[in-house]
């Protein structure tokens, strides 16, 4: 939020651009790689809206029009999908007394609503089609087109929270 409220005033600077650039591909590949190796099902979902964080930092350094528009539309979809996923994770919790993923086979059928939820979730993170996720990536990567050079660094930003996104959706 705070980068999003200076970027007005600093946006048109390069050393803006490269800061939040730097910092945001920083962020995104750390996210993503320590999410990676969590066995906790809230830890893996922290990592991945930490990986998530670094994609919305490389967008508002852009400073373009449909950067913003990805950047809100992406804030929106983040929100919804992560936001039934930590609830998923704290229902499985609950009944299951556990959040240790490698401990939560075969739930699917004792708790097929939470399964039913989570699985939804868990496609508009990955941006399956017809998801909101899915029109937030699209067009984080349509932003990554318009940037010129910056392209090859937003190109492949989206696909850093994908592996985190396979992995939380298993109920």
């Amino acid at each position: 939020y705070l980068m999003a409220r200076l970027n007005p005033v600093l946006g048109t600077t390069t050393l803006w651009f490269w800061l939040l650039t730097i910092a945001g591909l920083t962020t995104m590949l750390v996210g993503a790689y320590v999410g990676l190796k969590q066995n906790d099902l809230k830890a893996l979902l922290a990592y991945s809206t930490i990986s998530q964080l670094g994609v919305m930092m490389l967008l508002i350094g852009q400073e373009t029009d449909i950067a913003s528009k990805a950047l809100v539309i992406s804030i929106l979809a983040h929100a919804l999908y992560k936001g039934a996923l930590f609830m998923a994770a704290g229902a499985i919790d609950h009944a299951a007394g556990t959040r240790e993923i490698t401990r939560l086979g075969g739930l699917r059928r004792s708790m097929p609503a939470t399964a039913a939820a989570a699985a939804l979730a868990a496609l508009s993170m990955a941006g399956m089609p017809p998801m909101l996720g899915f029109i937030a990536k699209e067009l984080i990567y349509e932003s990554g087109l318009s940037a010129g050079a910056a392209a090859l660094i937003t190109g492949v930003a989206p696909a850093a929270p994908a592996p985190a996104a396979h992995r939380s959706g298993c109920p």
